[in-house]
């Protein structure tokens, strides 16, 4: 009644400390208890509707001829073996999904192999051109200090110490025999 008092209400039970820790603990219990009974329920219910469907059917079967009781086996046969057929149609689409996965892998493994070879190729045909435009470049400055060194050694010599021929044997003759003679003389010089 201390409680009634205080709050206005009234003891539901007067070992309430006792029973409150009682309560609590039934409660998580019971709480547990609902969480695994709502993950069971679904196959409880589908046992239920196996069950209910096996009945009906052992229902219909009584009712039915001999002929009729057939036809509806073979039927459901027939619907059995499509769906037993559908698992392996199942399994050929992802064998040939892993086949050409494997095929694309093997592809994508030549791809990669291809383009290492072609990087090393490339790699070693730059190194080639830096090798040979090295050894232009030393080329080229040994011919610019040739020519540094040298001076002016690129000219033509001047017309002035170009010395022609004097017609010394011809004299001013107009002999034919003398003026062949001249003219071999000068090309065999």
């Amino acid at each position: 009644m201390v409680n009634r008092a205080r709050w206005g209400k009234s003891e539901r039970c007067p070992k309430q400390s006792q029973v409150g820790y009682k309560c609590k603990l039934a409660r998580k219990l019971l709480v547990s208890l609902m969480r695994s009974t709502a993950a069971n329920k679904t196959s409880v219910k589908l046992d239920i509707l196996h069950e209910r469907r096996k009945r009906n059917l052992v229902h219909q079967l009584k009712k039915m001829s001999h002929k009729e009781i057939l036809t509806t086996v073979e039927t459901c046969l027939d619907i059995l073996e499509v769906s037993l057929e559908e698992p392996y149609q199942g399994q050929r689409r992802l064998l040939r999904v892993e086949s050409s996965q494997e095929e694309a892998e093997s592809r994508i493994y030549k791809v990669k192999s291809l383009v290492d070879r072609l990087t090393n190729d490339t790699k070693d045909s730059v190194q080639h051109l830096h090798e040979v435009m090295a050894e232009l470049m030393s080329k080229v400055t040994m011919l610019i200090r040739t020519l540094n060194a040298g001076g002016n050694n690129t000219r033509v010599t001047s017309p002035q110490s170009f010395r022609a021929p004097e017609p010394h044997c011809y004299r001013g003759a107009r002999d034919a025999k003398d003026l062949k003679n001249f003219l071999f003389d000068i090309e065999h010089e």
